[in-house]
């Protein structure tokens, strides 16, 4: 039984933030035994300890999640009642800061493996249980995945940047900059989860992680030169990484490139743009 399910005896659908979350490169990789043994075991080690960070199981069960293959949906209902009328501020920080930390530190463990995804979150009406997921929060965070995401971030709905917004006056003021911490803009104003954020909030050094960060994108651009579309995945990914390491002071990360081609923005509440 899922959250959902203590809410009702029969499926009822409820206003929650949704993300879905798709591995990138399953389809082509592995074309050889060895290739896609070494794909098996990246996808065991990776995705069994990224889906446990996802749920967060070790809060309060507040999150469900449904599974298949190397996709994910992670439900999370805006309040106790999962009526939009009802919503607190107090809850929808504490609901905002879980599902960003949670999307954040599926990417992480995820990249600790070389391996990297691309997602959407949005809100909407949702139900899981132990056989499927469905609803229009659904809906809409694939459409953002597939449509607009485009490269290996888990951007963010108008609709999430706003509820941000909605509850900033009540932000004390250390979890304002906890929460504009998790979120970037990009160069084309999509908001994103700032994944590495994540790490750099550890009780322990992020320096292993971040050289291994390092490497991994390393050896996807000097895997994928034939392939301009994968290629350019991993440009974007050598740019953000850039970007972390200058804005959190971890310059001795920073890889080698003559210009960037891309540009990121901390996020701002109180910005429009």
């Amino acid at each position: 039984m899922t959250i959902y399910g203590e809410r009702s005896e029969s499926p009822v659908l409820i206003e929650s933030i949704v993300a879905f979350i798709d591995l990138l490169g399953s389809k082509d990789a592995a074309v050889d035994l060895e290739h896609q043994q070494r794909r098996l075991n990246q996808l065991v080690n990776g995705l069994s300890r990224a889906r446990d960070i996802a749920a967060l199981p070790q809060v309060d069960g507040y999150a469900a999640t449904a599974t298949f293959t190397d996709n994910i949906v992670v439900g999370y209902p805006l309040d106790e009642t999962g009526y939009p009328e009802s919503r607190d501020a107090e809850k929808i920080w504490a609901v905002l800061i879980r599902v960003l930390g949670s999307a954040a530190g599926y990417q992480l463990e995820l990249a600790k493996e070389g391996l990297f995804v691309r997602g959407g979150m949005a809100i909407g009406p949702l139900w899981i249980d132990d056989l499927f997921a469905f609803g229009g929060g659904l809906n809409s965070a694939y459409r953002i995945e597939s449509e607009v995401a485009r490269y290996p971030r888990i951007l963010v709905s108008n609709e999430i940047v706003e509820l941000a917004r909605w509850i900033k006056p009540y932000l004390s003021g250390t979890s304002r900059p906890w929460l504009e911490n998790y979120l970037l803009r990009g160069w084309d104003g999509a908001v994103f989860v700032n994944y590495l954020f994540d790490e750099s909030t550890r009780i322990h050094p992020a320096s292993d992680f971040l050289d291994a960060h390092k490497m991994a994108i390393g050896a996807g651009l000097y895997e994928n030169q034939s392939q301009p579309v994968v290629y350019e995945k991993y440009l974007w990914l050598r740019t953000y990484h850039n970007f972390f390491c200058h804005k959190f002071g971890k310059t001795e990360y920073v890889m080698d490139t003559r210009d960037e081609l891309y540009e990121f923005f901390p996020f701002d509440l109180e910005s429009e743009q």
